[in-house]
């Protein structure tokens, strides 16, 4: 609609193009609920006000309307789907603007999968905009399938949707003043970009300059403590609820018990995979399970709406009800539930009743196809040789609910030269293996916490350089993994002798193009087949794919050995 015709609903001169009436409108700005109606004329909310008349009326009957969801940090890649099918999915749960991170892509295919990520972002019916990965690799420990120098990042910066310079993970980089992490920084600064962060357990002096250097904000909060270091710093906090990593429980319970103020805080998935996407939701999960925890609704809304938006300047939408402002709501008839009756993008009805009611974008992926390459697997090369009869190792010890692991140390038997996977005491091999240059990058450790009690799993996801990962009780299993990873082409996989259950992820070997009731059901078959060996993880697969992270404490494994993340060194698997 022309500008003048939206100034003359604005003036009472025409008529809106869409009335929701008598609704109970969340005022997330000033923390109250009034009723009104609202109209809509393209994109914008033109009206607020008692008895309003439109080309179309529909009455929600007494129901709250609120600013549709705001996620402030995610990888979509992590869903297990394309972007676009991942926009379908949350914008059903109320969700109507996504700041998306194309980490995992960047690391796969490099500048070219982040400007295809942005040529899709550009097409979806809700809002997507994207911060520019700013650790491509996230380390020097691993080997990247791709590289993003200080010109591509700078390049990319300017492109339009561009939001963010994203997460810098590199935080012992800023801290030390790393030539390419600060010229990253320059960059995004010369572009008035805001520089997200990313900072487990980061505190004083070390967090103090990291802040220091225009990072704005930190999504891996763990404890309450560093939540409330990092707030008073002036950082924005995203509280994390994913597949993986669950902070919301601790967090919520110590921002009531501590009265921490919230109008730093927001509410994030950063990693959700699609089985739990379409078992529980999106944000509307965040936000139930936030308020069954005891956060009052309202606030928690605030939490999902105007919070991040504020954070982003996202002044075109502000993440209110509001005369002028873009036309992004969710209609809904509990505060507690908050379960999406409507959802309205851009003054557009795009769900109702949990059903997305626009077609679906049509991309051509075939750019990010045939992207594993590795020589074929030998048992041989899992071995782990030791002389003498006992063995003193460092062991990875995975947790559930956390991307935190600890470094155990353990002493194991020696048989025939040998260290084998021990069941008894739930410590099985990991190895990891370059899929990205063919060069042969391999190295094998000890981990703990999967609860295997024979056969093996391994997966291409694998944070954030996404190499071959497999675990095992035993080599042979573990070559079986590996090898049907790489005839697939990317996927997951669970193996016990002849058994062999796969999911493939073709697309750069991190997400499936087949039907999302496929895939689901294909993640169901591999969980329950790891649950049968013995697994006793509620997300197997995305446990798995963080323990190859070597920016989150405190010992992990790429393919070239074991990593102290502390002290950001390799180290020997031997004590």
């Amino acid at each position: 609609m022309a500008t003048e015709d939206l100034v003359d609903v604005y003036l009472g001169n025409g008529k809106a193009d869409l009335v929701l009436k008598n609704c109970r409108i969340v005022d997330v700005e000033n923390g109250f609920i009034f009723d009104s109606d609202i109209g809509i004329t393209s994109d914008r909310i033109v009206e607020i006000g008692a008895g309003l008349n439109g080309t179309v009326v529909i009455d929600v009957a007494g129901k709250f309307v609120s600013p549709g969801l705001v996620e402030p940090h995610v990888h979509y890649e992590s869903s297990k789907l394309p972007l676009s099918a991942f926009v379908r999915i949350v914008m059903a749960h109320g969700t109507t603007t996504v700041v998306n991170d194309p980490h995992e892509i960047a690391n796969v295919l490099g500048f070219r999968g982040v400007q295809e990520t942005l040529n899709e972002a550009r097409l979806q019916p809700i809002s997507v905009y994207t911060t520019i990965p700013s650790c491509v690799p996230a380390s020097p420990f691993e080997t990247p399938g791709a590289t993003l120098s200080v010109k591509e990042v700078e390049e990319l910066l300017t492109e339009d949707g561009v939001i963010a310079l994203g997460e810098l993970m590199n935080f012992p980089g800023v801290i030390s003043e790393d030539p390419m992490v600060m010229g990253k920084i320059a960059a995004a600064k010369k572009l008035g970009r805001i520089i997200e962060g990313h900072c487990p357990l980061l505190s004083g002096e070390g967090l103090k300059k990291y802040y220091e250097a225009g990072i704005s904000s930190d999504h891996e909060v763990t404890e309450g403590w560093e939540l409330e270091e990092k707030i008073k710093l002036g950082m924005s906090v995203y509280i994390r609820f994913g597949s993986q990593a669950k902070d919301l429980q601790n967090l919520v319970g110590y921002i009531l018990e501590n009265c921490i103020p919230t109008d730093n805080l927001s509410f994030c998935t950063d990693d959700r995979h699609i089985g739990d996407l379409i078992r529980h939701g999106h944000l509307d999960y965040t936000l139930q399970t936030a308020v069954s925890l005891g956060l009052d609704p309202i606030t928690a809304l605030q939490m999902a709406t105007i919070n991040p938006c504020r954070h982003f300047g996202l002044d075109d939408r502000g993440g209110v009800v509001k005369v002028g402002y873009r036309a992004d709501l969710v209609v809904f008839d509990s505060l507690e539930r908050f379960t999406p009756e409507m959802v309205i993008a851009g003054g557009k009805i795009v769900a109702r009743d949990g059903t997305t009611l626009v077609p679906e974008v049509a991309f051509d992926y075939s750019f990010g196809l045939n992207t594993v390459n590795c020589p074929e697997i030998s048992a041989d090369q899992f071995a782990i040789t030791y002389e003498g009869e006992r063995a003193k190792v460092n062991v990875i010890r995975v947790m559930e609910g956390s991307l935190i692991t600890k470094s155990l140390i353990r002493e194991m038997e020696v048989t025939n030269g040998t260290l084998e996977a021990d069941t008894e005491h739930d410590i099985v091999k990991i190895a990891v293996i370059d899929r990205h240059t063919g060069r042969g990058g391999f190295s094998v450790g000890f981990v703990n916490g999967f609860g295997l009690r024979e056969g093996a799993m391994g997966s291409t996801i694998a944070h954030d350089s996404h190499n071959i990962l497999v675990v095992g009780t035993n080599d042979s299993d573990m070559t079986a993994a590996v090898n049907a990873l790489r005839e697939m082409g990317g996927g997951e996989v669970v193996v016990s002798g002849e058994k062999c259950k796969k999911l493939a992820l073709v697309y750069a070997g991190l997400m499936a193009l087949n039907e999302h009731a496929d895939v689901v059901k294909k993640m169901e078959e591999l969980e329950e087949a790891y649950h049968e060996l013995g697994g006793n993880l509620t997300s197997p697969f995305m446990a798995l794919s963080f323990i190859a992270l070597p920016v989150i404490p405190a010992l992990k494994i790429t393919d070239k050995g074991l990593i102290d993340v502390e002290k950001m060194k390799i180290v020997d698997i031997f004590v």
